[in-house]
């Protein structure tokens, strides 16, 4: 079977707050200032996991991007050199070089 809640205040455990309302309003203005200063709290709490979130997210995203554009430098040097060292055709380097273009304005308009 359910126990009774503990912090459920009756009137047979505190009758001088029922006997004086005013006693009984302050008690639940108290209690309400506590709930609200809980309730400020928590927000901080959360605004600050949301900010440390949003900071480490940045961060993460700037390492991305660096690393995608480096390596689409290293593919597009490779290729022009390549190409300089007649090891692959005109053709192939245009190719890959559309394909980099092609990449790079597919994030611009993501973003």
């Amino acid at each position: 079977m359910v126990e009774e809640d503990q912090n459920i205040v009756e009137e047979d455990q505190y009758p001088q707050l029922y006997a004086d309302p005013e006693k009984w309003a302050e008690v639940q203005k108290y209690l309400a200032d506590v709930e609200k200063e809980k309730t400020a709290i928590y927000s901080d709490i959360a605004n600050n996991l949301i900010d440390s979130v949003k900071q480490y997210s940045e961060k993460r995203r700037q390492n991305i991007t660096f690393m995608v554009a480096s390596l689409i430098g290293l593919i597009f040097i490779s290729m022009a050199y390549l190409t300089y060292l007649d090891k692959v055709g005109g053709e192939t380097f245009a190719f890959v070089t559309g394909t980099i273009v092609g990449y790079i304005i597919s994030l611009l308009k993501q973003n």
